[in-house]
Parts: C-alpha cells; structure tokens; sequence
C-alpha cells in the first residue's frame, strides 16, 4: 500500500533505472547462480553484500531454469508468495492459479526465444486468488557451464493499476451518465465586459439531449448572441453571479426569445478564473403551462365559489346577473356575453328577455333586448331546439339570414348560446358568450362554463318563484283581509247569537224549570205517580238544557278570546284542581302521581280551563274503580313537548276516538254520568288556538290518556 500513490510514469522510470542495472545484476546472479548447486558457505563478502541488497528491495527477484523451475527467489518473494514452504525446482503452478502460471510462462518463453530483454504489466492471482499486477522486467542470460536461465524483477503496481480501473470505470459511467442524461447539460465560458459585467457565454460541450431540450442545434464552440440575439439579460446575470460568487444556484426563469421555462441547476466548474460554469436543465414549458392552467381554473372556481355563496343571501338580483355574465366571458375567454331569461307566455312560442350583458354596443343591446325562437340567433334557435348551439364563423352560417348583419355590425364572428334549464327540467332563459374573432369550440370546453349556466339557472328559478311568491302572497293578503272582514262580521252576528240565544231561551227555561218546581210543590196530591214523573222529567230537561245553553256560551266566548302565552307551571295547576276534586268528595281514596316543575307557554286561563275537563274527566270516570289512579306528566319526542292525563277509569272504545271532542257528543246516557258533553269540545278548541294537536287512547275497563302538545309561541 506504501506505493498506491504511484502513477504509471513513475513506475516507468524506476524500471529505467533498474534497466541500466541490469549487466551488475546479470553479473552477481550469474555468480550466485555458480554456487547455488551446493550452497559453498565460503562466498566472498561482496557476493555476499548483494545477496543482502537483493533481500531488501522491495520487488521481486527470480531466476529460472529454461523449464521454469526456480533456482534463486529473494527475501520479498519467499516472505511474499513462499512462506516457508520448499521454493527450489518449483514452478510457477506451486505458488499462482493455472491461468497466471500459464501467462508467466508465455513471458517466459518469448523471452528466452527472442533471447532479449523484455517487460510486461502481468494481471494476475496468487493460489489464494488474490489479484496482483506487477511491471515485471525479464531477461535472459548464460552461465559460465552453458545453461540458459531467465531472470526476472518484479514491481507490485497493484495499487495503481486498480485506481487507473476504476479511473476509468468512473469516466465512463460519467460518460454513459453524461450520454443517457434526459436533461440538458452543458458547460459554458461565461464572457465579461471591461466593467466585469457578464454580456455572453460560449458553449463548450453539450450532452446529447442539449438540442432537444434547449431547441438550439449545434451549439458547440458558438455564442449564445449569435444564436438567440434577444435572450433575456436575466441568464447572463445568473451566470455572472455564479462564476463571481463560486455558489450554485437553482431557479425556474423564462427564455422569452425561446418561448420556454427551463429548470436550471448552475454550478462552477474548476477555478473560478476560469469562468467556466456548468448547467443541467429541464424544459418545463409544458408543466409552467399547466400551472398556469390549473391557476386559472382555480381562480375561476373561486369566482364560481363566491357566486355561489351569493346566491345564497339575499342582495342585488341585477348585479347578480352581472356577475354571472361577466364570469361567463371570463372562463370562456370571450370579449361579450348575456344572460336572458326566458317567458313562455309572451308571444306564440315565448321570448327571451335580455338581463345583463357585457360588451355590447347601445344598438346591440337595444335590438337583442327580446328576441324569437324564431329569430336567425344563436339563442333564438338554442330556445328552438333545447340544445346548446354553436357557430365558430358567422359570416358562413346562412341560416342566421339577416341577423348576419346584426352580428357583423356590432364586430361579432362567433357565438355560442347555452339554455338554461330548472332544476325539473323547464327552460328558464339563455347564456351566451361571443367573441370579435372566428372561434372554434368543444363540448369539452364548457366543463366550467356548465357550472356558470347551472347558477345562472338557479337565480333566474329563484328570481321567478320570487316573483310568484310575492304575486301569491299579495293576493294572499288581499283574500285574508277579505276573509277577516267576513269572519269578523261572522263573529259579531255569532256574538250576537250567542247573546240572543241565552237571552231568549233563558227565560223561557227558567219559567218552565221555576213553575215545575211549583206544581211538584203546590200541586204534587192532586197528580197521580206517572204525572208526577212527568212533570219531574219536565224540570230535569228544562234545568239541563239550561246548562248547555251556558256551555255554549263559555265555547263561544273561549273561540272569541285572544291568546296571551306565558311561562304556565302546570304541575301546580294540576294539582290545584284535584285539590279542589278532592274537596267536593272526602272520602274518596284516589292515588295522584304529578311530577314537580312541568312547564309550558300558555295562556294560563285557557290552559287552566282544558286542564279541568281532562283531569275532571279522569276523576269522574274513574270513580267506580276502589283503587283510583291519576296521573298528569310530560316528554318529549325530538324538539316538540308532550302532555297527558292518564286514568284507570273505564276507558272507552278506540272506534269512537275521533267523536268525542264534538260538542254534545257523549259515549254514555244521560244518567250514567254527569255532564253536558262540551268538555272536551272546549279541550280541542283552547288547543287548536295555541297551534297544538290533542287525541286520546283508551281501551274499555282500562282507563285512558289524553295527550295535547302547546304548539309554536307563535301562534296567536
């Protein structure tokens, strides 16, 4: 390893020299070679000196016979190769692998045969198959009996003949590198001014790919001015600055003269004095170009977006409509565009009215401002047909017949018209983009503009059911007036009735019930039983009707009542009226379960007024059972608050559910149990005046349930 830092040169000169030792050496191998038969002791002492000088050096030394049979080995060798085993008579087959062995002895033979100094660089393998390259110098010489004998010294260039390899190896990856690159690659002298200002560069070598990258052919040798007179001065100041600073730079810059975007790495290439700077580079037009694409896609998203979310509040219709239009120029790149909305009962086939526009002249819009299906437009057949219609060229489509002019006139070449269709489908008006020039257009061009044409939909929809619900509600408000004038009249005359009604009839009842009482009193011995039962049933009849008649009159009055809702506690109103139930009749054992805190928004007289029918029902038709049980409570079912009132009374058929809220209305006789049967009447009506819904289950001999929910706050 000490001598891995020689070069072959040097390698060289030291077998020169050794070259013009040769005849010494010749001389004292000769002489040991005389004595190396019987190994006399005696030798003399310069034999001996160089037997010495011999061991020392560094190289191989040897001496063949013609056979190849070792005679003389030196120190290096044996300690080397040999290691202790028996040398002498042995050949090259006993210390290196078969091939090395065989490539020894062909150096060999060509050496005794041509009988003159030959050397060799011999790439070889010991036994253990490690590699060695020697520089090996051979000769061939005679001793003083005759025989011939080859004589060899050899220099270990291992070390430098493996880093030349992978020198080379290197090199030519770097240069398959440097042929296979996909980049662009080139080395460039960067050329100053007498101000030290970078105004040119010459390309010194380029890599195959060079010319399909950059689109310069056979740059080598030639100025970039001379080639692309008009690059931009932003290259030249890149380079100026690396060849300066001796930093690498990366950056994406635009070659306008080119018309193209490259990615450049530069970098120094040597001494910076050399100005000589390197370059890989990509083309990158195609991605710049689709970036810029997609940019624009997504700002025009954002404007659909924003449009999007202002359709959603409620603001300016018309500049609505303008913002449409003008996002429509936008995505299709076009220098006009309309919006119209479309009405089907103008005309015979319906007209398209003119919303909003961009970049018509006074005239254009004034003439466009309604237009026929039956018109030679673009739109006026797109309303025709329900489909999109497309004209790249106006001046050659004839049958726009007069309308050519139209268009022509107000410097328009193309045209394009898209209906605009609701959501179930019907036409509700047009959009429309136009350009100054002749254009040719796909259906695949229309991707974003589609989403414009959908919005445009939906606010003309809008705009249109708009226009219904205020027609609607106006004459809404005009019939609910009406009806309130007539209803208030109504109420009045039924006040009226109500009034008359207990009036009139009042009297009357009380004269009967009031004489009755006097007959049975007065005049009870001079009737016999059964006219007497009459007359009882005469007063009985009198007396009850009378409790209708007062009935009615409260139903009237709760109708006519306005709802005043507050926060109610209806726990302790319920268990108020039971109190009270409870009272009127002591000794009843009755089980009450009222949970505390059950709230609603009532109006506390109504509500007070339902609670006592439903809880006085319970009560009442619960009382043949020893082991009463009521129960007033609440839930809730999603956002809504459930009521009830449960008994175990004796129930009632589910087939009558629906007849007992009518007024009068009773499912048992007369006798059986008391009341009028307007409770729950009255039940239904305090309800349905708060916006609440109240019904009922039942089942005979097991009670019933009444639930009522409040309703909206709103409801008056």
């Amino acid at each position: 390893m000490a001598r891995c830092s020689q070069t072959k040169a040097e390698l060289l000169a030291e077998l020169r020299e050794l070259r013009e030792r040769t005849q010494l050496l010749e001389v004292q191998l000769a002489s040991i070679l005389s004595d190396s038969g019987n190994r006399d002791p005696a030798v003399t002492e310069g034999e001996e000196h160089f037997r010495l000088l011999l061991d020392f050096m560094p190289s191989l030394v040897f001496l063949k016979d013609q056979e190849g049979r070792y005679v003389y080995l030196n120190a290096t060798y044996e300690q080397r190769f040999v290691q202790g085993r028996d040398w002498l008579h042995k050949t090259d087959f006993d210390f290196w692998d078969p091939d090395s062995a065989k490539l020894f002895r062909a150096n060999d033979a060509a050496v005794l045969a041509t009988n003159r100094v030959h050397q060799f660089l011999e790439d070889s393998k010991d036994i253990d198959g490690n590699r060695y390259c020697w520089l090996c110098y051979k000769f061939p010489f005679t001793d003083s009996h005759g025989r011939r004998y080859l004589g060899g010294i050899g220099i270990d260039a291992t070390d430098q003949i493996l880093a030349q390899e992978a020198l080379r190896a290197s090199e030519e990856r770097y240069r398959s590198l440097f042929q296979s690159l996909d980049e662009g690659f080139c080395t460039i002298e960067v050329i100053f001014d007498d101000r030290d200002r970078a105004i040119d560069y010459r390309f010194l070598e380029v890599s195959p790919s060079f010319e399909r990258q950059s689109g310069l052919v056979n740059p080598t040798g030639r100025r970039i001015r001379e080639l692309v007179p008009q690059l931009d001065e932003h290259w030249f100041e890149l380079y100026g600055r690396i060849v300066k600073t001796g930093a690498p730079e990366r950056c994406v810059n635009l070659a306008g003269a080119l018309g193209r975007w490259y990615d450049v790495s530069a970098f120094c290439v040597g001494a910076r004095e050399d100005r000589v700077v390197g370059v890989v580079f990509t083309d990158v037009t195609e991605r710049k170009q689709r970036e810029a694409s997609v940019e624009a896609e997504l700002r025009d998203l954002r404007m659909l977006q924003q449009i999007s979310e202002s359709l959603i509040e409620e603001g300016d219709v018309q500049g609505l409509y303008q913002r449409i239009v003008d996002a429509a120029a936008t995505i299709m790149h076009s220098d006009c565009a309309s919006l119209q909305m479309y009405y089907p009962d103008r005309g015979n086939e319906g007209e398209l009215y003119l919303l909003a526009h961009r970049g018509f002249p006074p005239q254009a819009a004034e003439h466009w401002q309604w237009v026929q299906p039956s018109t030679g437009t673009t739109c006026g057949q797109a309303l025709k047909r329900g489909t999109r219609v497309m004209e790249s060229n106006v001046q050659s489509a004839q049958w726009m017949r007069e309308e050519i002019n139209v268009y022509l006139g107000n410097g328009i070449y193309a045209v394009q018209s898209t209906p605009l269709l609701s959501r179930t489908g019907f036409m509700v008006g047009m959009l429309s983009t136009h350009w100054r020039q002749p254009h040719r257009l796909s259906e695949r061009d229309f991707s974003l503009f589609d989403i414009v044409a959908r919005q445009a939909a939906d606010l003309i929809e809008r705009r249109q059911t708009e226009q219904t619900l205020t027609e609607m509600n106006l004459n809404l408000e005009q019939r609910v007036q009406k009806r309130t004038v007539e209803l208030t009249a109504i109420n009045k005359e039924l006040e009226s009735f109500c009034y008359s009604v207990t009036h009139e009839l009042g009297g009357p009842l009380r004269t009967m019930s009031c004489f009755s009482e006097i007959l049975l009193e007065e005049y009870a011995e001079r009737l016999d039983p059964e006219g007497i039962g009459y007359l009882r049933r005469i007063a009985a009849a009198a007396s009850r009707m009378g409790r209708q008649v007062e009935d009615l009159l409260m139903l009237s009055r709760v109708t006519r009542r306005k709802v005043q809702r507050e926060t109610v506690d209806l726990s302790a109103m319920a268990l108020e009226i039971l109190d009270s139930l409870r009272e009127q009749a002591p000794g009843r054992q009755v089980s009450v379960e009222i949970p505390t805190g059950i709230r609603g928004l009532w109006d506390p007289g109504m509500v007070k007024l339902a609670l006592q029918n439903l809880v006085g029902n319970a009560w009442k038709y619960s009382a043949t059972k020893t082991d009463t049980r009521i129960e007033f409570g609440s839930y809730c079912s999603g956002e809504q608050n459930i009521f009830f009132v449960r008994d175990n009374g004796i129930g009632f058929d589910m087939s009558y559910a629906k007849k007992i809220f009518l007024p009068f209305e009773r499912l048992h006789r007369v006798g059986e149990f008391e009341g009028n049967g307007i409770g729950l009447a009255t039940v239904q009506r305090v309800i349905d005046m708060h916006g609440g819904r109240v019904w009922a289950v039942a089942e005979v001999g097991q009670g019933a349930t009444f639930y009522f929910t409040e309703g909206p706050s709103y409801v008056l």
